[in-house]
C-alpha cells in the first residue's frame, strides 16, 4: 500500500490532503535533508516533486516561527483537523522507518516535529 493510501485509510484524511500533507514534509525535507537521502526520500514516494509543488505554503508568521507552526498552518489550510497531526506524523514515520535506509530513518525521526 502507497503512502498516501496508509494515509487516507487510517488517518481518515482524503487524497488531495494526504498528498498535500506529504508535500509539506517534503518541503521542510528538501531543506534540511542532504541531496542523497531527498533523493532517496523521493524514490520512496513516488510523485514526491509534484506534491512538493501543490502544497500550500505556511501562511504569515507561521513560517516565521518554525518547522511546527509552518506544518500546523498548512494542514490547517487542507482543512485537516490539527489533531489528526500526530496521527499524519506517526504514518510517515512508520512508512520511511519501514523502507528507507538507516541514515534516512535518523534524518526523518530528527526532522519530524512530534
Amino acid at each position: 500500500m502507497s503512502l498516501i493510501d496508509t494515509l487516507v485509510s487510517t488517518v481518515g484524511i482524503n487524497q488531495q490532503q494526504a498528498e498535500g500533507a506529504v508535500g509539506a514534509v517534503g518541503r521542510l525535507a528538501q531543506g534540511k535533508l542532504s541531496p542523497e537521502l531527498f533523493a532517496e526520500l523521493g524514490k520512496l514516494i513516488p510523485g514526491l516533486g509534484g506534491m512538493i509543488g501543490s502544497a500550500p505554503k505556511p501562511s504569515g508568521m507561521a513560517a516565521m516561527l518554525g518547522e511546527k507552526a509552518g506544518l500546523a498552518s498548512v494542514l490547517s489550510q487542507l482543512g485537516i483537523d490539527l489533531g489528526k497531526a500526530g496521527p499524519i506524523v506517526q504514518v510517515l514515520l512508520a512508512f520511511v522507518n519501514g523502507n528507507g535506509s538507516a541514515g534516512l530513518k535518523d534524518a526523518i525521526g530528527k526532522l519530524m516535529p512530534r
